[in-house]
């Protein structure tokens, strides 16, 4: 096997896969908190709000608030960043562990030629990556037909 394929598909292939997922991972998680919290502090105002007399406009503010917490709520669930997040780190971590497996030859890669272990390593990723894709492909496509049906 040629050392230089097997180390630029590491680093240009899986390394660079696996940071992205990763980085990708972050941002949907902190996105999905972000908006979660924002919604839990103004979901939860609207019941003072509205018991408080010697607040001016309080019915509108009531209105807006009760606007802005549906609003945050359609956010979270138009962007699905919990579920994404989710996934995200699940196939960061799948390809992380089966990086490691390759390198220290355990499980599958035991006792095989170092051909043999490399292809079998790269199928196995590409095949990590491949769902993962697919995955990505049929929640924009349900999401699409979800929007032009509304």
């Amino acid at each position: 096997m040629d050392e230089i394929i097997e180390k630029n598909y590491i680093e240009n292939r899986i390394l660079n896969q696996k940071n992205y997922y990763g980085k990708k991972c972050k941002i949907k998680q902190r996105r999905f908190a972000i908006l979660s919290i924002i919604s839990i502090i103004v979901t939860s105002t609207i019941p003072i709000i509205a018991l408080l007399d010697f607040i001016p406009y309080k019915e509108s503010i009531t209105a807006i608030s009760g606007a802005v917490s549906t609003i945050l709520s359609s956010l979270i669930f138009f962007f699905r960043d919990k579920e994404t997040w989710i996934q995200y780190r699940a196939t960061s971590e799948k390809i992380k562990s089966e990086l490691y497996k390759y390198q220290s030859k355990t499980e599958k890669y035991f006792d095989m030629q170092d051909n043999e272990a490399f292809n079998l390593f790269v199928t196995t990723c590409e095949e990590i990556m491949g769902n993962q894709n697919e995955q990505w492909v049929k929640e924009k496509l349900s999401k699409n037909s979800a929007n032009s049906s509304s």
